[in-house]
């Protein structure tokens, strides 16, 4: 878990979670600091990716609603996929969670019991991990195939970078190997035969291959096999 005021620039994490807010808070935890560490730790424990706690300067700044309803944009506005706004209620016997998602807004609502034990409140995190857990489809293969395929007119100009030694020593066959992630993020890739691997080309279409990102969830997949374009005119 991270806790930091800001996003570092270009740095986008799984999970952003806003601090605690309330309109009497506890006298034990005024700022409810404690317990929104609490909080985003039980979340790091059952989801995927990094999870950020963010300041309270920027929760204000990014979704001032004193009741925690953001604008549908939060996770953009935190560089996040994910985003959790808390509330906790007068009598300090609920919390209330919304998961905005990045590009659909509020995604899910749902309420965890509290109590009051030694002088501190504490929330039931056991129950909403289950809710917090978002089920995984596998990714269809069309998707995947039509992903990979708008990468054609990036992969053939990659082709026309020059190699190093006639084309004719060139393998007949080329094709890249690669996972996706569970956010549908290539990972792992590779060019095969790997003696190849250091030729312009195909340094260019690994690059191109490592961007492809279906941007949607799912479960893991791969390892997954697409062929590439081989000859090369322009050299002798």
């Amino acid at each position: 878990m991270i806790l930091s005021p800001q996003p570092a620039r270009a740095e986008t994490v799984a999970w952003a979670v806003l601090p605690i807010r309330a309109k009497t808070p506890p006298t034990s935890d005024p700022t409810l600091l404690r317990l929104t560490e609490e909080i985003g730790r039980a979340v790091h424990e059952v989801v995927s990716g990094p999870v950020r706690v963010v300041s309270r300067e920027l929760r204000d700044e990014t979704c001032p609603s004193n009741e925690a309803r953001c604008p549908n944009d939060i996770t953009s506005l935190l560089r996040a996929e994910r985003a959790l706004s808390l509330w906790l209620d007068d009598g300090h016997g609920r919390l209330m969670l919304r998961v905005y998602r990045a590009l659909h807004g509020i995604e899910k609502e749902f309420e965890i019991p509290c109590t009051r034990q030694e002088g501190k409140i504490h929330c039931e995190t056991k129950s909403f991990a289950k809710k917090l857990r978002t089920p995984r489809a596998k990714l269809a293969p069309e998707e995947v195939n039509s992903a990979f395929g708008a990468l054609s007119a990036r992969l053939e100009a990659c082709r026309q970078r020059p190699v190093k030694g006639p084309t004719r020593k060139l393998p007949k066959k080329v094709e890249v190997r690669f996972e996706l992630d569970h956010r549908g993020r290539a990972t792992h890739v590779r060019i095969e035969p790997r003696r190849i691997q250091g030729q312009a080309p195909f340094q260019c279409m690994a690059r191109v291959v490592e961007e492809l990102d279906l941007r949607k969830d799912g479960r893991a997949l791969g390892p997954l096999r697409f062929p590439l374009p081989v000859s090369n005119p322009a050299s002798p």
